[in-house]
C-alpha cells in the first residue's frame, strides 16, 4: 500500500555487517556465511531506528530477529565507556571530559557529567548493568598509554592519560632561541652541562616511565630565565596534570604531600634554600 511504501522510504538500510555462520536467528547451522546485521535509520532524523539479524542461507532464507534493544544498548554503553569508568575498591567513578580526567564520588555526579553527551534515556544503572561497562578494581599511575600487565595490572585504572601535547599533534618549529638560552645562559656555555640537561628533559618526554634518579639544580641570580624552560616549555608539553611548580617545602616533602605529588612527571621547586644558604 501507499502507507507501507512511505514507511519503507522513511526507514532505509544504511549498512550491514556480515557475521559468522553460527549467528543464524533461527538457530540453524550453515556451511557458509549468509548471516547479516541490517541497520536501519530514519531519513528525517538520521537516527538508527532498528537493527535486525537476518539469515539468507538455505532453508532459513529471510529469517530475521529484531536485536535493536541489544544493539542500541551496546552503542550507549560504548559511548559511556569513552568518558566513564567504575572503580570497585572505592565504589566511585573516574570521568574524562575534554582530555581532563577527574574523580566522581557517586552516580548523581556521573549523571550530571553525561547529561551533555547523551540524549537517550540511558542511565548510570543501565551502563553498570551492561557486561561491557568499563570496570576497574583500583586506581594507579604508570606514565605509559599502553602499559604491559607487569607494569600496570589490567584491573587498575591508569591516571596517566597522555602528555599535554601528544606526539601526533606536535609540530616542527624553530627552537633555536630556547636551546641557545639553555646552552649560553642556563648552562653558561658548558657543552657537557648542556647535553646532560637536554637529555634529562628529553627522557621525561620520550620515556616518562623511566625515573631520572637525579635532580637538576639551577643556581643563578634572579631574572636569569630559569623559569622559562619549565613554565613556558615543559609544562605545555607534559600538560597541567603531570606538572607541578611549588616554593613550599611542606607541599613537596611534608607528611601529606600525596595529593600534590600524585601523577606528576615533573616537579619544579622554586626558590628553595638549603642548610648552607
Amino acid at each position: 500500500s501507499e502507507q507501507q511504501n512511505k514507511r519503507q522510504k522513511k526507514h532505509v538500510v544504511v549498512g550491514y555487517i556480515k557475521l559468522g555462520k553460527t549467528h543464524c536467528p533461527a538457530g540453524a547451522t550453515h556451511s557458509s556465511n549468509h548471516q547479516y546485521l541490517h541497520i536501519y535509520r530514519d531519513v528525517d532524523t538520521d537516527e538508527i531506528t532498528s537493527v535486525k539479524l537476518k539469515c539468507m542461507g538455505g532453508s532459513c532464507r529471510g529469517a530475521s530477529k529484531d536485536v535493536t534493544g541489544e544493539a542500541l544498548n551496546y552503542t550507549d554503553c560504548q559511548e559511556w565507556n569513552k568518558r566513564c569508568a567504575y572503580i570497585r575498591s572505592s565504589d566511585s567513578f573516574m570521568c574524562t571530559v575534554n582530555g581532563h580526567t577527574f574523580p566522581v564520588q557517586n552516580e548523581r555526579g556521573v549523571r550530571n557529567v553525561m547529561a551533555e553527551f547523551t540524549t537517550s534515556g540511558y542511565t548510570v544503572s543501565d551502563w553498570l548493568a551492561h557486561e561491557k561497562a568499563r570496570r576497574y578494581q583500583k586506581i594507579g599511575f604508570y606514565p605509559k598509554l599502553d602499559p604491559t600487565p607487569q607494569e600496570l595490572p589490567a584491573d587498575t585504572f591508569n591516571l596517566f592519560q597522555g602528555l599535554g601535547i601528544p606526539e601526533d599533534k606536535a609540530e616542527l618549529g624553530d627552537v633555536t632561541p630556547l636551546t641557545n638560552h639553555i646552552r649560553d645562559i642556563v648552562c653558561a656555555g658548558n657543552d657537557e652541562h648542556y647535553n646532560y640537561f637536554m637529555n634529562c628533559l628529553a627522557q621525561i618526554v620520550q620515556t616518562p616511565w623511566k625515573r631520572l634518579n637525579a635532580c637538576v639544580v639551577l643556581l643563578s641570580e634572579e631574572g636569569a630565565g630559569k623559569t622559562i624552560i619549565f613554565q613556558n616549555f615543559m609544562r605545555d608539553i607534559i600538560g597541567e596534570r603531570g606538572f607541578l611548580t611549588c616554593s613550599d617545602p611542606n607541599v613537596l616533602f611534608g607528611d601529606f604531600n600525596a595529593s600534590a605529588m600524585s601523577g606528576k612527571l615533573m616537579v619544579c621547586a622554586e626558590e628553595l634554600v638549603y642548610a648552607g644558604s
